[in-house]
């Protein structure tokens, strides 16, 4: 999105992780996005968004990002005809990826509480153990949740019971 950023014109870049205001509209074979901007935001870092609103039609288009070490990042996007359907666009790109990132992280959450109890199995038992150690630290065959599913069955047969309440007679 052609935009300004530090009275530098240029456009504006979307990766998974960064938003980038490039200097370059045609990046050269090989550019590296830090040295052609000199910085960028690291989107896992920014703390809060914020986006003008449209009063009049002559009213900049601006995005402002606020990372966690207080730093302030003010972006405008320029297009004269298309600018605020860019802020728009950015806005919703930025609302999914903190989306997918929600799910994601709520999802490592979830695996980790149930890896939790498994892994206490798993390196409980000196054969599944083994089988660990090899196929997800040494040979990186399999990540940790994917060993968990392979082995569910072996897993789930030597999980201990849960114990029942005494009950006095």
């Amino acid at each position: 999105w052609p935009s300004r950023c530090k009275k530098a014109n240029g456009e504006l870049l979307f990766t998974t992780s960064r938003l980038v205001p490039s200097r370059l509209v045609h990046r050269p074979e090989g550019a590296d996005l830090e040295t052609e901007c000199g910085y960028s935001v690291d989107l896992r870092q920014v703390k809060t968004y914020q986006f003008s609103r449209q009063k009049t039609p002559t009213d900049k288009a601006c995005l402002q990002l606020v990372t966690g070490s207080g730093a302030k990042v003010i972006i405008e996007l320029t297009s004269p005809g298309e600018r605020w359907v860019h802020l728009r666009e950015v806005a919703e790109c930025i609302k999914i990826r903190e989306e997918e990132q929600n799910r994601f992280e709520e999802a490592q959450e979830r695996d980790a509480r149930i890896a939790g109890v498994h892994m206490r199995v798993v390196l409980g038992c000196p054969e599944l153990r083994e089988q660990y150690r090899y196929l997800v630290q040494q040979a990186n065959v399999m990540t940790l949740t994917e060993f968990l599913e392979a082995y569910a069955q072996d897993i789930a047969t030597r999980m201990p019971l849960p114990t029942a309440a005494a009950v006095d007679l």
